[in-house]
Parts: C-alpha cells; sequence; structure tokens
C-alpha cells in the first residue's frame, strides 16, 4: 500500500483540474499506479476493465464489485480529481455514449 502522504500528493495535484474524459482518466490511473491503495487499485482495474459498473452503478454497486468499502469509491474518485463519484460515473457515461455512437 502507498504512504498516505504519497497518496495525498497525487490527490493534492488532481484537485485543481478533474479529467475531462476517459482517456484522461485512464493517464491519471496509470500516472498514479503504485500510489493508490490496494482497494483503490482493486477499484482502478475495475474501471478500466468494465467502464459500464461505473457509468451506470452506484456508489454501493462499485464498491460490491470490487470488494472495497463505499467510502474507497468516493475517496478514490477525489484522488482522481473529482468532487465525488457522481462526477467520475458522468465522465464514464459520456464515454460509453460516445462509444456507441
Amino acid at each position: 500500500m502507498a504512504p498516505k502522504s504519497t497518496i495525498r500528493r497525487v490527490h493534492q495535484s488532481n484537485q485543481q483540474n478533474p479529467p475531462e474524459n476517459f482517456v484522461e482518466i485512464k493517464r491519471r490511473i496509470v500516472s498514479g499506479h503504485g500510489t493508490f491503495s490496494e482497494d483503490a487499485e482493486r477499484l482502478v482495474k475495475v474501471a478500466l476493465e468494465d467502464p459500464a459498473a461505473i457509468a451506470f452503478g452506484t456508489v454501493a454497486s462499485v464498491a460490491r464489485k470490487c470488494s472495497v468499502s463505499m467510502t474507497t469509491v468516493t475517496r478514490t474518485a477525489r484522488i482522481l480529481g473529482f468532487s465525488g463519484f457522481r462526477d467520475l460515473r458522468a465522465v464514464f457515461r459520456t464515454y460509453l455514449q460516445r462509444l456507441a455512437g
């Protein structure tokens, strides 16, 4: 698990500018690899492998699917630069809508 100071730095650097699209989210996940907690790593892995789970899920359903707490879901969204899960989910929904054409 990454030290809290590292997680805090990643979070602080992302606070001002949330990702605008899926590619930016993916870039943040890849650049933050190894700095996430073990639970957050599980969550971001699912997010990349199954974007629909995030796009159409709730905090509770995503937490269950990833075997993490609801707090981890919300915290990870914030670490990625979002104000919360709802904003993260919106970007995933937009991504899937564009894929569908």
